[in-house]
């Protein structure tokens, strides 16, 4: 048995029915069940019967919405694949809602209102809206038992009054529905750089390219000398976050391959490694000198050094000494007032190639000079050092009156105003790591008194990697042959030896240095002691007071 088609389609309680199909005859029963969700059924009987047709009657005891019509037959039932809608109850269209739901929802939830007559008493069809703005669409389940919509683009977040309606007639309000804010798109790990590119810029250094990575914040590049270079702590090479899409990795060994993958990082973490590049760096001339470690072989530093505590080092000089001279190799210095100074005749200041000590003369007093230094042999000139910076010494006497030890440090009671020689190093390029300070450094310089055989006070300054000032004073008596340091608390540093020293301001962990009763002034050139404690390596106790004047740094 087979259930085809009805007529009509829609109709009020007691309209008469034909339903086509086969197989009718042997049919039982005639029903209507709904309308949805409700799965409850009415007989409407049978008037009359045949093969092909059917009589029946919309029962009286439905009300209005859209019911699923079946015949009952020995072998089951059969279901039509339309609905019959029942149009009028007891005469009435009025439409009623019996309430909706979500009441709460950003722009795109759907909501659904249930009621009765939600068609007849909205026609020709009902329509949604929260205040003025028309619902979402398009519409589903459109019937008069229920309308289902979505909350439109646009709207603000607040509350809003929803009402349905037709084309005549007053809106019924539905009630208030709130509009509440999108919630935040979720961010994604960044995908994997792509692009990548390494090319040898000489023998020290390999130049790293990438293409920026949608949703990245920053970049980490990892490095190895094989293949296989994996993501981990042990390989990463910037100390900090790199916010563009190059990289130029320095310091390096000449004719070596290198092998590099970068990463992406944002707010959710960091991207697996990109495809691995690699790079060789340009072969070095037979013979010349290149970094091997953390203190860079054919390094300038500068010292300019005095007699005498007393007596005032040379102003226009400056001493240069390179590190590491290797028999058969001479050396370059260039100088500039200016950082990144550029390997060129017109900075060039030895004439011919000079051994590992050079005296740079006739400089201006109290001015600050950068150095770098190349190594020359048969072969040709190698790589530039890295960059140091250095001062000569004032001039003349500074403003500063010595220092008193109360009680004396042996024989030590006073030690006189006198012009300090300053040592001193900055890389533009990178932080110098020291071993003596077990720390990476971005400044480091020194203003010293006297003679390593005479008494002498040394007064060093370090800036380290996030702009922490340190200050360490040494004083030895000369003729005793014993130093005292700053009476503070020993820090235990990374390569766990321990230092005495104090901070610029106030660090967790640190002693602050005006507590002390140091005050320094490195941009104007002063430094001034009032009861600052020292303590020798067997416990004996003094103080200091008084001042220095040096070249600002």
């Amino acid at each position: 048995t087979t259930l085809i088609s009805f007529t009509p389609s829609t109709g009020a309680v007691n309209t008469a029915m034909v339903l086509t199909g086969t197989k009718l005859d042997v049919v039982t029963d005639v029903l209507f069940t709904g309308p949805a969700p409700s799965t409850a059924f009415v007989s409407g009987g049978i008037a009359s019967k045949a093969a092909t047709t059917i009589a029946t009657t919309v029962p009286a005891t439905l009300s209005a919405g859209d019911y699923t019509i079946s015949v009952v037959h020995p072998g089951g039932e059969a279901v039509a694949a339309n609905k019959f809608t029942v149009t009028v109850v007891g005469g009435s269209t009025t439409p009623t809602v019996t309430g909706f739901s979500p009441n709460t929802g950003a722009a795109g939830t759907v909501v659904t209102i249930t009621g009765t007559n939600l068609v007849l008493g909205f026609p020709p069809a009902p329509t949604v809206k929260f205040g003025t703005t028309n619902a979402g669409g398009p519409y589903t389940n459109v019937s008069n038992t229920g309308v289902t919509f979505t909350v439109p683009a646009g709207l603000a977040v607040g509350t809003h009054t929803l009402t349905i309606g037709g084309m005549s007639g007053v809106p019924m309000t539905v009630g208030t529905f709130t509009v509440t804010a999108a919630p935040a798109p979720v961010v994604a790990v960044p995908a994997a750089p792509v692009g990548i590119s390494a090319t040898a810029a000489s023998a020290t250094q390999i130049d790293l390219t990438w293409t920026a990575v949608a949703g990245a914040s920053s970049y980490n590049i990892y490095r190895g000398t094989a293949a296989g270079v994996l993501v981990g702590a042990a390989s990463k090479i910037n100390a900090t976050p790199i916010t563009v899409t190059t990289f130029n990795n320095t310091g390096l060994f000449g004719a070596t391959p290198y092998f590099y993958v970068v990463t992406a990082v944002n707010v959710n973490g960091e991207s697996v490694g990109s495809a691995e590049m690699s790079a060789t760096t340009s072969a070095v001339p037979v013979g010349t000198i290149i970094s091997t470690g953390p203190d860079l072989i054919a390094q300038t530093f500068s010292v300019q050094q005095t007699a005498t505590g007393a007596a005032a080092p040379l102003p226009t000089q400056i001493q240069l000494v390179v590190s590491g001279g290797n028999a058969g190799v001479r050396y370059n210095f260039y100088r500039s007032t200016f950082p990144n100074v550029a390997i060129a005749a017109a900075n060039l200041i030895n004439p011919t190639p000079a051994n590992a000590f050079y005296h740079d003369n006739g400089l201006t007093a109290a001015t600050k000079y950068y150095y770098k230094v190349t190594a020359v042999n048969a072969a040709g000139e190698g790589p530039a050092s890295p960059e140091l910076a250095t001062v000569t010494p004032l001039a003349t006497l500074g403003s500063g009156v010595g220092l008193t030890l109360t009680p004396a440090f042996g024989l030590l009671a006073s030690m006189p105003n006198a012009i300090p020689y300053q040592g001193g190093s900055v890389l533009p390029s990178g932080y110098y790591p020291t071993a003596s300070a077990g720390m990476s450094m971005f400044f480091y310089g020194n203003v010293v008194v006297g003679m390593n055989s005479l008494p002498r006070f040394n007064l060093e300054y370090r800036k380290d990697l996030v702009n922490t000032e340190f200050i360490t004073l040494n004083i030895s008596n000369g003729t005793l042959n014993t130093s005292a340091d700053l009476d503070v608390p020993a820090v235990k540093l990374p390569n766990f030896n321990t230092e005495k020293r104090c901070t610029l301001g106030v660090v967790a962990g640190e002693t602050d240095c005006v507590s002390k009763g140091i005050t320094l002034d490195r941009l104007n050139g002063t430094v001034t002691f009032v009861n600052t404690p020292m303590v020798d390596a067997v416990g004996t106790v003094f103080s200091i007071s008084g001042s220095y004047s040096f070249v600002p740094f």
